[in-house]
């Protein structure tokens, strides 16, 4: 069968399953991906990804932990929070969804101990399937920022 030139892909996260937030291991992570995986394969889809799941902190139940796996391992960036860093967040409303900022910008950026690449290798052996990995937008990520810079 000819490959189609546009491939059909998912975008967006996966709800976590609940078996997955009551307990929280690797093992079950690992399950619950590959879940998302077969999903997406059974249905047809061209280029699988994990729902986002490889992101998924027990933590940070109000995004799964999609904005706090790539902010806390950047370098520039604390996330020891003040009150006037807390003041400051609330005051501009960018998200709903959160009450406090996922980390204060004190430095330049930098990849810091950030390492996609090794997350990738992980995800990538568990499904034969062509696959993507997905991440959260810098804009998403400048969003839930407090920039003392």
């Amino acid at each position: 069968m000819a490959k189609p030139e546009i491939k059909t892909k998912v975008v967006g996260s996966y709800p976590v399953p609940s078996w997955l937030a009551a307990n929280p291991s690797a093992p079950a992570l690992r399950d619950a991906i590959l879940v998302v995986l077969k999903t997406q394969e059974l249905a047809g889809i061209d280029l699988v990804s994990d729902g986002e799941l490889s992101r998924f902190d027990v933590s940070h139940p109000e995004t799964n932990g999609m904005i706090d796996y790539f902010i806390r391992p950047m370098g520039g960036i604390s996330t020891a929070l003040t009150r006037e860093d807390l003041a400051k967040f609330a005051a501009e409303q960018r998200m709903s969804f959160r009450a406090q900022p996922a980390g204060v910008v004190e430095e330049p950026l930098t990849e810091g101990t950030l390492n996609l690449p090794c997350d990738w290798q992980i995800f990538r052996g568990l499904s034969s399937a062509d696959m993507m990995f997905t991440f959260t937008a810098p804009y998403m990520l400048a969003r839930t920022l407090v920039d003392r810079q």
